[in-house]
C-alpha cells in the first residue's frame, strides 16, 4: 500500500478508466466460470426485492486523478516520517479524496498524535475497521510502555478483543480497580484455559502484587497435568512455582511419574499432593488400571471427596473414548452426579455404537433445551424413539428435520423419502449504473474501487468488511454478487458470514479456477464437486490462505505432504510458496484426494475424515468387531469436534456444488456409501 507511487505516475489514467469500465461491462477475467443463474433461474427460488435499487451516473475513474498522486505521495512521505508533508498535502489536496480516511488514520499512529484527535475518530463512527484498529494499536503501545490510564482513555470499556481484554484488566488493575481484573483470570487461569501473551502478563502482575497466590498457580498445575494435550499449560504453571517451598517436592514427583503415572505407588504418604495429581493423570491414561488399583489408592493415600470425584470424573472420560469392554455399571452410575454436557455428548455417541437405544434416550434428556435443537440430536433422537417403538414421534421428527438444509436432514429426508430442501434465493445481477448507484450510497464501496484502481489487496478486504457492515442485507447481496461476477468470489463469499445470510447460495459456494479444477477432475478422476467442496471447507475459496500450522492455498496443503506426493505422481513442486499458486496447489491436492479416495474404495465419509485429520485415524475409527455400522454411527462418533463437523460439511457442500453446476440428478450419498460397513 505504501509503495505505489512510481507505478501510478506511470500509468496514463484515461486508458486505465477505460479499461475499469470495460470490466465492469464485460466482467472479463480469466477464472471467471459461467454465471450460476442460467442453471439457479430453472428452479423456483425466491428473488428478494425490498426496496428498489439505486442508480447513478457510471463511476468516473478520471475524477480523483490529481488526489491519487497526492494520496501516493502522502504515503511516501509518511513511510519516511516526513509528517509535515502528509499533513500538509492532507490539507490541501485530499479534502474530498475517499482514501483521505486512511492517512487520518494512519497520522493518528504517528509519534506525538493528539490524545484528543485518537478518541475523537475511535469514536466519531466514520470507520469502525479503522477505529478498531486504531484502538487496538493504542491499548497495545500504552501497554508497553506501562500507561494504564492511557489503555482506560482509549477504551473506556472492556474490549470484544480476546487480545485485549487482559491488557484492559491489567489497566483496571493498575490504576486501582483490581476486583474485575482478579476474578477473570483466576477463573480461566485455575481451570489451565490457554491464555495469550496479554493473559500471561496480567497473570504475572497478579502473581507478583500477590493477588494470585502459590495455591492458584498450582491449581493450574493440577487441572493441566492430568489431560492428554496440556502438557505446554502444565509445564508453564510449574515453572512459575520453581522457587515455592510447599510445591517443590510435589512438582518433583509430578515431573518423575509424568510419563508412567501407573508407578504411582512408590510416591511416599506423606505426599498424598502429589499421588493424587499422578494417580487422577492415570485415570486419564490408563483408565481401567486406575480403576483396578482405585480403592488401593483410597486405602493408602486418604483423599479428599473432592480429589475422589476428580479422579472419578478422569477415568470415565477415558473411559468413554473406548468401545469394547467398558464397566458400564461403573460409568453409567457416576455419570449422572460427576457429568457436564460434554461428558454426556460422549456419552450419547456410545450409546449410537453400541445401538443402546435406552442409554441414548436417557442422555439425550441430559442436555440442555438449546442444546437439543441441533440437527444432529434431533436425528438421533428421532433413532432412538423409532427403536424403542415410538415409531409415529420418530417420524413426525424426522419429517420435521427434512425440511433443513444441513447434513443430518438430509439424512432425515433419506429417512421419510422427502426431497432434499435447497431454499436458495437468488440475487438478480446489478447493471453498471446501479452499481455506481451503490458506489454513490456507501462511502466504504467507493473507498473499494479506489483501492481496486490502486492495486491494494489489504485496503480492499478493510473496505469489503466495512461495506458489509455498512449494508443493509439486501444491498449487500447486490454488491457481492457484482463482485462475484467481477472476480472477487473471496470476497463475496463472506457476505454470507458477515450478514448471517445462508441463503444465497451461489455466493457462499462459489465456482472459482474453473478450468484448473475441471482439467485436473478430468485427468485424475476425482470428482469435480467434491474438489470443490473439499476447498471450500478448506480455504473458503482464498488461494492465498496459509493455516496457523503452515498448511497453504486452497486445498490447504503442507509443504511435506506437498513434496510426497509430487515425488509420487511426478507433479512439478519445488517450495512452499509454489502452494498460493492455484496451478500447482488444486494439482497436488487433486493428486492427494485421489490417493485418499483410492485407498478408501471411493468413500468420501473416509475420504474427508482422512483429509482433515490423517489416513490413520480415518480408519482407526471404523468398527473393529465385526459389527457392521451406518455412516451416521460413524460420523457421530468421530472424536475430533473439528473432523466431525468437517466430513458432515464436505459432503454437503459437495451437494451444493452438484446444484449450482446443474448436475443431473445430483446424490448426497452414492449407494455404494450407505452400502458401506463402517
Amino acid at each position: 500500500m505504501l509503495k505505489q507511487k512510481n507505478y501510478v505516475k506511470n500509468i496514463v489514467f484515461v486508458i486505465a478508466a477505460i479499461v475499469q469500465s470495460a470490466i465492469l461491462s464485460s466482467c472479463a477475467k480469466a477464472d471467471i466460470p459461467p454465471s450460476f443463474e442460467e442453471d439457479t433461474a430453472k428452479l423456483d427460488v425466491p428473488v428478494l426485492l425490498s426496496e428498489p435499487i439505486p442508480e447513478a451516473e457510471v463511476h468516473d475513474y478520471t475524477r480523483f486523478e490529481k488526489q491519487r498522486e497526492a494520496y501516493l505521495n502522502a504515503l511516501d512521505a509518511y513511510s519516511a516520517g516526513k509528517y509535515a508533508e502528509v499533513e500538509s498535502i492532507l490539507v490541501n489536496d485530499l479534502s474530498d479524496y475517499p482514501l483521505a480516511v486512511n492517512i487520518e488514520y494512519l497520522m493518528l499512529k504517528r509519534p506525538g498524535a493528539d490524545m484528543n484527535q485518537i478518541r475523537k475518530f475511535i469514536n466519531s463512527g466514520q470507520h469502525d475497521v479503522l477505529s478498531a484498529r486504531l484502538k487496538s494499536y493504542y491499548i497495545q503501545k500504552f501497554d508497553n510502555n506501562a500507561d494504564y490510564k492511557g489503555v482506560l482513555s482509549v477504551s473506556p470499556s472492556i474490549p470484544q478483543s480476546e487480545d485485549l481484554k487482559c491488557l484492559w484488566l491489567k489497566a483496571q488493575y493498575k490504576t486501582g480497580n483490581r476486583h474485575n481484573a482478579v476474578a477473570f483470570l483466576k477463573n480461566k487461569f485455575t481451570h489451565a484455559e490457554p491464555l495469550n501473551a496479554g493473559c500471561m502478563g496480567l497473570a504475572s502482575v497478579l502473581v507478583a502484587t500477590g493477588a494470585m497466590t502459590e495455591a492458584d498457580i498450582y491449581s493450574r498445575v493440577y487441572e493441566a497435568y492430568w489431560t492428554r494435550n496440556k502438557q505446554g499449560i502444565y509445564q508453564t504453571a510449574a515453572r512459575m512455582l520453581h522457587k515455592s517451598k510447599a510445591y517443590s517436592e510435589p512438582l518433583k514427583l509430578m515431573s518423575k511419574y509424568y510419563a508412567n503415572p501407573a508407578g504411582y505407588a512408590a510416591i511416599p504418604v506423606t505426599q498424598k499432593t502429589a499421588a493424587t495429581a499422578v494417580f487422577r493423570r492415570y485415570g486419564r491414561v490408563e483408565p481401567r488400571g486406575a480403576l483396578k488399583d482405585f480403592q488401593s489408592f483410597i486405602s493408602k493415600y486418604h483423599p479428599s471427596e473432592k480429589d475422589i470425584r476428580d479422579i472419578k470424573k478422569a477415568i470415565i472420560i477415558s473411559l468413554l473414548f473406548e468401545r469394547d469392554d467398558l464397566p458400564m455399571d461403573f460409568i453409567d452410575s457416576e455419570l449422572p452426579s460427576l457429568g457436564n454436557e460434554d461428558m454426556f455428548k460422549q456419552r450419547i455417541r456410545l450409546a449410537i455404537w453400541n445401538r443402546d437405544y435406552i442409554a441414548l434416550n436417557k442422555y439425550l434428556n441430559r442436555l440442555p433445551a438449546e442444546t437439543l435443537k441441533e440437527d444432529n440430536y434431533r436425528y438421533w433422537r428421532a433413532v432412538a424413539l423409532e427403536n424403542l417403538g415410538r415409531e409415529e414421534e420418530a417420524r413426525a421428527i424426522m419429517k420435521e428435520l427434512a425440511g433443513v438444509r444441513s447434513f443430518y436432514g438430509y439424512l432425515a429426508a433419506d429417512k421419510v423419502g422427502a426431497p432434499y430442501v435447497i431454499n436458495e434465493v437468488a440475487v438478480p445481477s446489478v447493471n453498471i449504473r446501479q452499481r455506481a448507484g451503490f458506489i454513490e450510497k456507501y462511502p466504504a464501496y467507493l473507498r473499494f474501487t479506489e483501492y481496486e484502481f490502486l492495486g491494494d489487496r489489504k485496503g480492499l478486504r478493510t473496505e469489503w468488511k466495512e461495506l458489509m457492515n455498512q449494508a443493509t442485507v439486501d444491498d449487500a447481496r447486490y454488491i457481492a454478487k457484482t463482485e462475484a461476477e467481477r472476480g472477487y468470489y473471496d470476497l463475496a463469499l463472506w457476505e454470507s458470514i458477515y450478514k448471517k445470510d445462508w441463503d444465497v447460495l451461489s455466493l457462499r459456494f462459489p465456482v472459482t479456477y474453473r478450468e484448473i479444477y475441471s482439467t485436473q477432475s478430468d485427468a485424475q478422476k476425482v470428482s469435480l464437486t467434491f474438489m470443490y467442496g473439499i476447498t471450500r471447507q478448506e480455504s473458503m475459496m482464498n488461494p492465498k490462505a496459509k493455516s496457523p500450522v503452515g498448511a497453504m492455498g486452497l486445498m490447504q496443503i503442507m509443504p511435506e505432504t506437498a513434496k510426497i506426493v509430487s515425488r509420487k505422481h511426478g507433479v512439478g513442486y519445488s517450495k512452499p510458496v509454489d502452494l498460493l499458486k492455484p496451478e500447482v496447489n488444486v494439482v497436488l491436492g487433486t493428486a492427494y484426494l485421489k490417493d485418499l479416495l483410492s485407498d478408501f474404495g471411493g468413500n468420501r465419509i473416509f475420504t474427508s475424515a482422512g483429509y482433515n485429520a490423517g489416513p490413520r485415524r480415518a480408519v482407526r475409527w471404523q468398527s473393529s468387531d465385526g459389527v457392521c455400522r451406518d455412516l451416521a454411527t460413524y460420523v457421530e462418533n468421530i472424536p475430533f469436534n473439528e473432523t466431525r463437523n468437517y466430513v458432515q460439511k464436505v459432503v454437503l457442500y459437495d451437494y451444493m456444488y452438484q446444484h449450482l453446476l446443474g448436475v443431473q440428478n445430483p446424490v448426497f450419498i452414492y449407494d455404494s456409501e450407505k452400502e458401506n460397513c463402517y
